[in-house]
């Protein structure tokens, strides 16, 4: 993995910065609870998700309560 400033509990990342408890995604940006997706900034709790930005709950690009 190749990680940036900030980051703790990653694994088989590229790019992240600002980060926790991510498995299995790339270019991860102040985020959290990360699985399985890519180009995420400033969100927490996602699955399988592509794009997000300052977004909380989602699986597969559709948002929870």
């Amino acid at each position: 993995s190749l990680m940036g400033d900030g980051s703790e509990f990653c694994y088989n990342l590229v790019a992240t910065m600002g980060s926790k408890f991510l498995y299995n995604s790339y270019f991860i940006f102040e985020s959290s609870n990360v699985e399985y997706s890519e180009q995420i900034y400033n969100s927490h709790d996602i699955f399988g998700c592509i794009g997000l930005r300052h977004k909380k709950y989602c699986i597969f690009n559709k948002q929870y309560s």
